[in-house]
């Protein structure tokens, strides 16, 4: 019996490394295929239209994701993390309460709409926010199947839909902004592209029969997780895109525009760390969880060094790259943005440093101590950006949210550090790579 307990332990090991490499290629293949779209995209946009509109939809975007992220109950990783996420009832129940969320969020996106035009001085945000808005109730209506499919590590046709729902967004907001050369094209293309990623969820990936239905047990089990979710989402917004906010009551709209567009090169490395991070690395470890505390720290250990090998590097050749990136594709009025995309890229790697650990808590279940780092990186954060920006100005301001993001990173490697997740040999090197690559930034751009 014991070496049947073996045989199937083994087994399951094995399992789980090939679902995981396989998941890890599919993850790192859709992420590639997203971005080389959002950069053509992004180019034939910023053609079409000007920077002030970008700097509107960001605004836009800052609102509706903090009114999404301020309400979230962790839906989808409680789906991922639980053992009855795979049940009839307990996806059913989920994506009742995923509908009702999204009505209810399309109803206070037009509540605040106009008071946010008043804050802003931006008259057009009223309008353009109830437009939005919409895009919160479709995206309600979203398949649970794509949540399932990420549980068990089958991100084939995943990121199958990911990419065609992008492809097929981008292709109508181009459309949008040709025809009509406004901030309107982003935002009509935004609800399209809603419609179009909700409809391929159903199409591309068939699973159980959704209904509406509310199983007392499983929303009670749903709502318990989700409680320090709701806390951890807040918190990850104040100190992540609510700083776009606060930054677009510093700077000028056509300034916060040209920052979008360092951001939209600068964040890339982070956001393929993410996505195997979320994709890959949580539905691993909430695995492997279940064979032990060896068993987990191995995998941690190997996933956590793997994102780290294949995203940092990105940051630096982007750095050091920024200049001649930004002055070959973009016209006169976006050449600002090169140095903001080199300093975004010495300061976003701290972020990716942590990330691992903060994903290992999840797994293991401990969403208070999740949400209580995330307070510590949203309040370091905040206060580090607005103390720079009145140093040093729009600089200032990116160099103080980078000292803001190192000041929480130390807490999360304390905390790691207690449950005996820290790996200092690790973390050491990588913070050394990140001060001789700001070293040669200031040389090359400041």
């Amino acid at each position: 019996m014991v070496v049947a307990r073996l045989t199937n332990w083994a087994s399951n090991a094995q399992s789980l490394r090939q679902r995981a490499t396989l998941a890890s290629v599919w993850a790192v293949g859709g992420f590639g295929l997203q971005r080389v779209l959002q950069l053509a995209s992004n180019l034939v946009l910023t053609r079409l239209l000007f920077p002030e509109a970008f700097g509107l939809m960001t605004l836009a975007n800052v609102i509706l994701i903090g009114i999404a992220m301020f309400s979230d109950i962790g839906i989808k990783p409680a789906i991922v993390q639980s053992e009855e996420g795979g049940s009839e009832s307990y996806l059913n129940t989920a994506w009742t309460v995923q509908v009702i969320r999204g009505f209810i969020l399309w109803g206070v996106c037009c509540l605040i709409a106009w008071p946010a035009a008043l804050l802003y001085r931006q008259p057009i945000l009223f309008p353009l926010l109830c437009v939005l808005g919409a895009t919160a109730a479709i995206n309600g209506f979203g398949s649970t199947t794509l949540a399932l499919r990420e549980k068990r590590l089958h991100l084939g046709a995943l990121t199958t839909v990911q990419v065609v729902g992008q492809f097929m967004t981008l292709t109508i907001t181009a459309l949008f902004a040709w025809l009509l050369g406004s901030v309107w094209a982003l935002a009509y293309g935004a609800v399209v592209g809603a419609l179009a990623y909700t409809a391929l969820g159903f199409v591309a990936l068939p699973g159980h029969r959704h209904r509406l239905y509310l199983d007392p047990v499983a929303a009670k089990k749903l709502l318990s997780f989700g409680r320090w979710i709701f806390v951890s989402t807040m918190v990850t917004f104040l100190g992540g895109q609510g700083i776009r906010a606060i930054q677009g009551g510093l700077i000028p709209i056509e300034t916060l525009g040209i920052l979008g567009i360092a951001q939209t090169f600068a964040t890339m490395p982070a956001e393929l760390a993410a996505q195997v991070q979320n994709l890959v690395g949580f539905p691993a470890l909430s695995e492997a969880r279940v064979h032990g505390k060896e068993r987990f720290l191995g995998t941690f250990d190997k996933i956590r060094t793997r994102i780290l090998i294949s995203s940092l590097p990105l940051f630096f050749v982007l750095a050091l790259a920024a200049g001649p990136i930004i002055w070959s594709l973009y016209d006169g009025r976006y050449h600002a943005a090169a140095g903001f995309m080199a300093l975004l890229c010495v300061t976003g790697p701290i972020g990716i440093v942590a990330a691992g650990y903060q994903s290992a808590f999840m797994a293991l279940g401990k969403v208070r101590l999740y949400a209580n780092l995330m307070a510590v990186f949203m309040v370091t954060r905040v206060v580090g950006t607005v103390a720079g920006f009145y140093i040093g100005g729009t600089i200032g301001m990116l160099i103080g949210g980078g000292a803001g993001t190192f000041l929480g990173y130390t807490y999360v490697a304390y905390m790691a550090a207690k449950e005996g997740l820290f790996s200092a040999k690790v973390d050491a090197v990588c913070l050394l790579l990140i001060v001789v690559m700001s070293v040669a930034v200031k040389f090359f751009y400041f």
